[in-house]
Parts: structure tokens; sequence; C-alpha cells
């Protein structure tokens, strides 16, 4: 890509030029473009790894999604449109994780059924997809007319599936400014412009990073202790339907 004062000029796999106001990058957690801009970015390790495969299971989901808090990290079970089958993401310790992926399916299936059976029998149906898990952040996600959005920008732990709303609410929190620049007659794509958005999405971005962080390191820890208080802050939340009714809003980006 080329940056000028007045526009961006990227370039795809086959040559073909691009020429816009700004560049939008949202090119994941892997970002090529974060990397060719070498902005300053803190990552970290949860030294965990993340099984995805999908399941058929005897009792229908009903759309209902569930994640179930493990001392080895979250299992979550995300339906699908058929009521029969969901999504599942198993996290495991980075050292138990190869001997589970060689599993042969029967005895892999056996641990799965004895590790979540709230769907009924859960049988397979597609292969074990692994990767591990970390997160980031990058402090000034832009630089001249290249704004970086979703994970390319924060990416943070799967556990309670915050991910994904964090970067609609990019979108919708850029898109708003961008019109209220357009009506002013102002540069939509330019350093002004990313500097605030960037300044009015950090305390969501970092209260999520910091929220999902400490849920995973609250949830997978052995202090006696630690675990009484959460037990109990939990039947607190769940016998109060103005707490609870926070948290779900709160967790579907709304509060």
């Amino acid at each position: 890509f080329i940056c000028t004062h007045h526009d961006v000029t990227v370039f795809d796999a086959n040559g073909t030029e691009i020429k816009g106001t700004a560049c939008l990058a949202a090119d994941g957690k892997f970002s090529p473009i974060r990397h060719k801009l070498a902005l300053p970015t803190r990552e970290w390790s949860y030294d965990q790894i993340a099984f995805v495969f999908n399941v058929h299971h005897t009792k229908p989901h009903h759309n209902f999604a569930y994640e179930a808090f493990l001392p080895k990290g979250p299992f979550a079970s995300l339906p699908t449109v058929d009521p029969n089958v969901s999504s599942i993401i198993w996290t495991v310790p980075t050292k138990e994780a190869l001997p589970l992926k060689e599993m042969d399916d029967a005895s892999f299936c056996t641990i799965l059924n004895d590790t979540f059976n709230i769907l009924g029998t859960l049988t397979p149906t597609t292969s074990r997809w692994t990767y591990p898990l970390s997160g980031l952040l990058v402090s000034k996600p832009y630089k001249e007319r290249i704004l970086l959005l979703g994970d390319a920008a924060h990416a943070m732990h799967p556990v309670a599936g915050q991910g994904l709303n964090v970067g609609i609410g990019d979108v919708i929190a850029l898109g708003d400014l961008m019109q209220r620049y357009r009506k002013l007659g102002l540069d939509m794509g330019g350093v002004t412009l990313f500097r605030e958005f960037s300044k009015q999405r950090r305390f969501d971005v970092l209260a999520m990073t910091f929220t999902t962080d400490h849920l995973v390191r609250l949830f997978s820890n052995h202090s006696i202790t630690l675990n009484f208080m959460r037990d109990q802050g939990l039947k607190i939340v769940d016998r109060s339907p103005l707490l609870k009714r926070f948290f779900t809003q709160k967790a579907m980006g709304k509060a």
C-alpha cells in the first residue's frame, strides 16, 4: 500500500490497484497490515489450546448457547441452524492438548461426553481444529490513513464470546463518527478522525479485555478462598434479576 496526505492506495494479490480516502484493516488477529505498519503491540499467551469442531447431540439446543467454566478451561457449545448440531470450543492447557489431538475418535468421544452432557450424547461430525490462545492490544491502532479494526487491533480470550461484539462496536462507532465528519465537511479518513475513534473506543476495549482475561484466571485457579468468593458472587448475580439483566445487556454490547 501507498499512503499520501489525501488518499491511500492498496494492491491485491493480482496487483490490482484500489484507491480510497482510508484503508480499514479488519484482517484478523495475525493481521499482515499491522505487521507491515510495525505498530507497537502488546501480546501475551494463556498457555491454552482451543479445540474447535462440530457435534451432533441427541437433545435439541433450542437456540441456546452454553458455557461451562471448568478447572482446566472453559467449554462452550454454540448452536447452529440445525437444532441437533452445535459448534464446540473446548479449551485445555497446552501440555494436555497433544494427547487429546492425537487420540482416536472413540476415546475422544468418551472424554467429550464425560466433560459435557447437557445436550445428551455428543458425536463429533467434523475434524478437530486447534489453535493456541493469546491476547493482544495495539495502543495506537492507526498510522497515516490506515486504521485497524476488530481482532487486528485487539484480540482477547474467547471466553464469554466477546471478541465479535467488541469488533462490531468498532464498526458502529466508526460509522457514527464518519457520518458526523461528513456532515461537517471534514476529512473522513485522516489521523484526526482515527485519533478520536481510538479515544472513544479505548474504555470499552480495555474493559472487555480486562474482564475476559480475569475471567479466565478466576475460573482456572486453585485457591479455595478465591473459588468460594467467586461462587458466592455468582449466586448473588443469579438471584438478582437486575444484575442478570445488566450483565446480559453488557455482554450484548447494549449496556
